[in-house]
């Protein structure tokens, strides 16, 4: 009978097998440690990265932006449009059903009326059209002449110019391109609930 010969623990087939274990190791920690998302402060708020969406937390209720706060705090918004719409019962938001910015001003309007001024502000959004259309039957044709200063209106609309500024108790909000009007917006919220 042969006896085996006792084979050292630093044989090629160990060093192999520890180096794949090593590396396995490495990579379930390079996973682990790269999946979690870097927070950004900003004012006592901390922002992460959540799909296309900047997130943080405002009364406990996790709330979304399409920019961070330092993208659009150079975007001028007065007091008084703060105020306004702060003090406001319901809000109506308008927008031209032909506009240029339609697509985007759906998403905005949907975000505004869905979760940002029910949620955070606990504000009635009312939709008002500025011009009859087959495509929204259900609506009112309104115009900035209607807000009043428990009912004011926020005015989403195509200019070649992308501004902020108020019409009587009409906030009108211009944008010159699709990814200005997501940044004005942001701007106004953040505005709102005293992120800027």
């Amino acid at each position: 009978m042969r006896k085996k010969k006792k084979e050292s623990w630093f044989c090629k087939k160990n060093i192999v097998g520890l180096f794949f274990i090593v590396i396995m190791v490495f990579s379930v920690l390079g996973l682990w440690q790269g999946g979690s998302t870097p927070t950004v402060s900003y004012n006592d708020y901390k922002f992460k990265m959540d799909g296309n969406y900047y997130t943080t937390k405002i009364d406990n209720h996790e709330v979304s932006f399409h920019y961070m706060p330092e993208s659009v705090e150079d975007i001028e918004l007065d007091q008084e449009v703060v105020d306004l719409l702060n003090n406001a019962g319901i809000i109506y938001v308008l927008f031209n059903p032909n506009d240029k910015l339609i697509e985007t001003i759906e998403v905005v309007r949907m975000e505004m009326a869905i979760g940002d001024f029910p949620t955070l502000l606990n504000k009635q959004v009312l939709m008002v059209l500025s011009e009859e259309s087959d495509l929204y039957p259900n609506l009112d044709v309104l115009s900035c002449a209607n807000a009043t200063t428990t009912s004011p209106m926020i005015n989403f609309r195509y200019s070649n110019v992308s501004q902020i500024f108020m019409e009587g108790s009409c906030v009108v909000i211009e944008a010159s391109s699709h990814l200005d009007l997501y940044a004005y917006k942001d701007r106004l919220l953040y505005g709102l609930y005293g992120v800027i």
